[in-house]
């Protein structure tokens, strides 16, 4: 029988939890599957949406978003999650993409084009960067 999320993440609880939530289908399914591969290095998982309950729910200690999703959690539609431990997915290579965010607090940027080779690499600078999370009620 598998283990529902929750039950997996106590399970795990030595590795940090990732949790992606990126809109699109294609690219998050990239995501969970190459983290899900890193031999141990991170327990998975994938949000259906971005939303106050789905992060609330997840624990993660790292957030893995898009753009948009980013947006939402700067304007507060998410607003429980230290934006300094959110990686923030790109649509293409841009240093004003990449500036825009990190100037709003994110942890790190990627464009969708360098997931593959970036990924595991910026989620490991980031969770070493970040200080704990202390209160997962603070939204920085």
């Amino acid at each position: 029988m598998a283990k529902a999320p929750a039950e997996s993440r106590r399970m795990d609880a030595a590795l940090p939890l990732v949790a992606v939530a990126v809109d699109h289908r294609p690219m998050r399914s990239l995501i969970v599957d190459l983290l899900s591969g890193e031999c141990g290095c991170w327990a998975v998982r994938a949000l259906a949406e971005l939303s106050r309950s789905a992060v609330l729910a997840a624990e993660p200690d790292l957030l893995v978003v898009d753009t948009k999703g980013f947006a939402a959690c700067c304007r507060g539609a998410v607003g429980i999650f230290p934006l300094n431990r959110v990686v923030v997915i790109g649509p293409e290579p841009g240093f004003a993409y990449e500036l825009a965010v990190l100037n709003q607090g994110a942890g790190a940027w990627l464009s969708g084009d360098h997931v593959a080779e970036k990924l595991s690499d910026s989620l490991l600078a980031t969770h070493e960067a970040a200080p704990p999370i202390t209160d997962r009620g603070c939204s920085r």
